[in-house]
């Protein structure tokens, strides 16, 4: 929450944050600022191994990830086009050598969007969780997308339906 802090307090202009759980997205949040959780291994912690939830040796969880937090879209894309060049991608060799590519962010054509509410989720989602989807699908209709309902499937997980 300190970087989020730091930013919504005009302290400076973007930050960048770590993040497995929300802990760029949160303060984000609450702090009325963009943030971006990016792919895991999309920027670099510089970590030997990349560590996990845990932290420790055989915890084979969600990989952390590191992301920017800014007052504006804007600034994310200039952080984001600032960092994924060439000498982070040598600093470690693990980060997909993928510059930004700001022609995809000038695209105007409709996406195709999957969404899911209820599965993989235990215990259940909670109504305001619930009605934020619905307003997002609705916004992102009625803006001409196309949006594709998905079920969220890993083996060897126990679904809602399973556990009643």
């Amino acid at each position: 929450c300190g970087e989020g802090g730091l930013v919504g307090g005009g302290g400076s202009p973007f930050g960048l944050g770590s993040d497995v759980g929300g802990s760029v997205r949160i303060p984000c949040a609450f702090c009325g600022l963009c943030g971006l959780k990016p792919t895991a291994k999309r920027l670099t912690f510089n970590w030997e191994d990349f560590r996990t939830i845990l932290n420790h040796e055989g915890d084979y969880g969600i990989l952390a990830t590191a992301g920017p937090m800014a007052k504006r879209v804007e600034d994310l894309v200039e952080v984001c086009a600032a960092l994924w060049t060439e000498p982070l991608f040598k600093l470690d060799p693990r980060v997909p050598p993928m510059p930004l590519n700001r022609a995809l962010l000038e695209e105007t054509r409709p996406l195709r969007i999957g969404w899911y509410i209820d599965d993989l989720v235990y215990p259940a989602v909670c109504p305001s969780a619930r009605r934020a989807v619905e307003m997002a699908k609705a916004a992102l209709q009625t803006a001409g997308h196309t949006l594709v309902e998905f079920r969220a499937h890993a083996e060897g997980i126990v679904t809602l339906q399973e556990l009643r």
